[in-house]
């Protein structure tokens, strides 16, 4: 990946849009708090046919306010806006660049349109928009630039809603740029936990930069082919505690085939939260086997199995106490276009229990969070196996794919980052058995070595 071409927006890369089930309607759809003790507020909106962005930013402050974007956090190649009120009650607003640490400049073009500029005894609020590019050198576009690779796993991190108190995220679904919707193949949500020193910008999920691969602890996916999704009516994501994610790792996975230049994609998830809390807290596990660092399947196979193996055994050594049993209700069953079947099967004692979940037509196209008809346990100690079966004949090179299982439970529980029963292939075997081998004595006894805390 060209990383140069990268360069963009903390939060607007994919925008992550937050909408409260009790938000009033406004013509500013989506907001957030910019700060932990909520002194910054940001209200905005977009427009993708006049590709313009409109803000509302307020401030607990009198005199002036800036608002504004940078790509590392510092001063040098910042752009922002100032405004603020006289006072003989005349105002000012004005777009500005930063030089260096020490300097900033006001842009000769000035970009940014006013709106609304008001103040009153302890606040200061304006209204501004602006196009998505400017192609003014000194203002940063508020777009994604799709780099000419076949793949891309594009990650930022964006934070989670500020709120006080405890609430539930209760649904979530993609909001998909119209004409990139051939070129978005997913888009994973994870949690950060809150000791993570997390990097700014727009970089390679997986590449040079390991920052970028940090927060594993799954909360929200979307796939090709997926609806929105909303968790059973007893349960939700918990947000707002002092012991819950404030942040996330987005990240969205392009499949641009064509290798077309100059794509630019403004793709995300919304989230709702609501403080009518549920019953119950819910996790999701991730079990299968990573793409990266390398998950090989050779070239001309009619029936390639792969398997990832979960032992959930070691989940109180994680967990830091006794782990309840876990009901499971839900299911999303991923991998790529050479995938053409995929299920999840329980163990307990060595012995098979049931097939949780199975795909045998697996569609890349169709790819959607589906309900179980009636909640299944699994207990500590249960063991729980992914299988894939992949085709490749029409392939002349080794292929690089992934086999992901993610199982929405509730109660919740504490398996932190890097979760173990997301495997690397280094942890696991992928084998080449004949159709309908799934003996448990094939599957090897492991677990993730790489189980660790923040």
């Amino acid at each position: 990946m060209n990383h140069s071409s990268m360069k963009s927006l903390l939060f607007l890369m994919s925008t992550l849009c937050i909408c409260s089930s009790h938000s009033a309607v406004s013509r500013l759809r989506f907001s957030s708090f910019l700060d932990p003790i909520h002194q910054t507020y940001l209200r905005w909106d977009y427009d993708d046919e006049l590709a313009i962005m409109s803000f509302e930013f307020q401030a607990q402050s009198t005199g002036w306010v800036a608002f504004g974007f940078t790509i590392n956090k510092k001063i040098p190649g910042a752009d922002f806006v100032i405004g603020g009120v006289l006072p003989d009650g005349n105002i000012y607003f004005s777009d500005w660049h930063g030089v260096n640490e020490d300097t900033i400049l006001e842009d000769e073009r000035q970009d940014y349109e006013l709106l609304s500029l008001t103040q009153d005894a302890t606040s200061t609020t304006m209204a501004f928009r602006r196009q998505y590019r400017t192609c003014d050198e000194h203002d940063l576009d508020i777009t994604f630039p799709v780099p000419e690779d076949e793949t891309t796993y594009a990650c930022t991190f964006l934070p989670l809603p500020m709120v006080k108190t405890k609430h539930h995220i209760y649904k979530f679904e993609a909001r998909i740029t119209p004409r990139n919707i051939t070129l978005v193949h997913h888009i994973i949500a994870y949690a950060c936990g809150n000791g993570s020193v997390l990097p700014t910008g727009v970089n390679d999920c997986y590449g040079a930069d390991p920052d970028f691969s940090q927060c594993s602890q799954l909360i929200a996916g979307w796939a090709v082919g997926g609806g929105p999704y909303m968790f059973p009516h007893e349960t939700g994501i918990s947000i707002g505690t002092p012991i819950d994610p404030q942040w996330i790792r987005l990240e969205i996975h392009y499949s641009n085939f064509d290798l077309i230049p100059g794509l630019i994609d403004n793709s995300g998830l919304r989230i709702y939260y609501t403080s009518e809390l549920r019953p119950y807290d819910m996790g999701v596990l991730h079990t299968g086997i990573y793409t990266f660092p390398v998950h090989f399947i050779p070239p001309q196979a009619d029936s390639f199995l792969s398997y990832g193996f979960c032992n959930t055994s070691h989940f109180h050594e994680i967990n830091g106490s006794p782990v309840p049993d876990m009901h499971v209700f839900g299911f999303l069953l991923h991998t790529h276009l050479a995938g053409i079947g995929v299920r999840g099967i329980q163990y307990r004692n060595g012995k098979q229990l049931r097939i949780l979940c199975e795909d045998n037509k697996y569609d890349f196209n169709l790819q959607e969070t589906r309900d179980l008809k009636k909640h299944i346990v699994l207990k500590p100690g249960d063991e729980f196996l992914v299988e894939c079966r992949y085709q490749t004949k029409d392939r002349t090179e080794t292929l690089f794919d992934v086999m992901i299982n993610e199982t929405g439970f509730i109660p919740d529980i504490d398996v932190p980052e890097p979760e173990p029963c997301k495997l690397s292939p280094r942890d696991t075997t992928t084998t080449h058995q004949p159709e309908g081998h799934t003996k448990y004595k094939a599957i090897p006894d492991v677990v993730s070595k790489d189980v660790s805390t923040p």
